[in-house]
């Protein structure tokens, strides 16, 4: 029996979406890595060094974010978010979030940058959850979807916007009720997204679609 599930976003796409949030989204549990003594040379105003973090051994790899806090009058509050485009050991080349290596402003200045902060946090346990949720709900259960017309992108956005409604609520019942009226946004358009899916691939009859605020979000 096949139980490898294939994660349909990462944590890039989730920061893309809601990148102001991105401190509270990521639990502080679900630390990858973080730092002091980052430092970034003029020869490669890409490259974050760090020789206190390894981060091969940490699990970084392309599609995970990494938050950039300090120098504070360098990295405005919440702090400067970049997507991994290569990791080593003690040095993780960055790139702007959705774009390629290399293109726009690079993130050191041109003489350098040193004492910098990063914190490294991860959604992966709750994307990995979401997939499987959106591939049973869509009737896939395998690694590589296979029913005509489903892209990767629909599956993504749906994804996406699952843990998002699901996090935001979190945070809610946590206390913090700023984020209800985007709990129920992106509630709201998790569903839309799904009903159309399902529809549209005549995959399950769209009486089958749970309630979010009955099932999914918990």
């Amino acid at each position: 029996m096949n139980t490898t599930y294939t994660n349909y976003a990462s944590d890039e796409d989730v920061a893309l979406l809601s990148p102001s949030d991105v401190g509270p989204l990521f639990p502080d549990d679900q630390l990858i890595a973080a730092g002091t003594d980052g430092s970034f040379d003029p020869s490669d105003r890409w490259t974050l060094h760090s020789s206190s973090v390894t981060f091969t051994d940490s699990g970084l790899c392309p599609g995970h974010v990494v938050r950039l806090i300090a120098p504070v009058e360098r990295f405005r509050s919440p702090g400067a978010l970049f997507g991994v485009a290569e990791v080593a050991a003690h040095s993780v080349k960055l790139r702007r979030l959705g774009m390629a290596s290399g293109l726009g402003e690079p993130v050191a200045p041109p003489e350098g940058l040193t004492n910098v902060s990063f914190l490294i946090m991860t959604l992966d346990p709750q994307i990995s959850q979401a997939s499987r949720e959106v591939d049973a709900l869509l009737g896939i259960r395998t690694t590589s979807p296979s029913l005509p017309g489903l892209d990767g992108i629909s599956l993504r956005d749906a994804v996406v916007r699952l843990v998002l409604a699901r996090r935001y609520a979190a945070i809610t019942r946590d206390g913090d009720t700023a984020f209800a009226t985007r709990a129920r946004l992106f509630e709201a358009s998790f569903e839309r997204l799904m009903t159309r899916l399902i529809i549209s691939e005549n995959l399950i009859h769209p009486d089958r679609i749970p309630r979010l605020g009955t099932r999914l979000i918990r």
